[in-house]
């Protein structure tokens, strides 16, 4: 493994223990279980296939988002515009 795969290990197990430490109280052990294997998978993607890297950052920055405008509270899917337009529509 190359100095960037290894970056993005890190890069992915440090928010996977975010997302875990950040939300636990939220999840059960099946979600600690599949956010793990899932992190371990996004892993070997992307030394693999380099440009999932791209795809999973995105993706993961725009949930971040969406989960922080929602602000614990459900009807803000449709009061705020990037949860109602972008984020949380049907068309997202």
């Amino acid at each position: 493994m190359q100095w960037h795969d290894w970056l993005w290990l890190v890069l992915v197990m440090a928010l996977a223990v975010y997302a875990s430490l950040r939300y636990f109280a939220n999840m059960d052990i099946y979600e600690l279980v599949i956010l793990n294997l899932s992190a371990i998978s996004l892993v070997f993607a992307g030394c693999v296939w380099h440009s999932i890297r791209t795809l999973a950052i995105s993706a993961g920055i725009l949930s971040f988002i969406a989960i922080s405008l929602y602000a614990d509270t459900l009807s803000n899917a449709g009061d705020i515009f990037l949860l109602e337009y972008l984020l949380a529509s049907q068309s997202a």
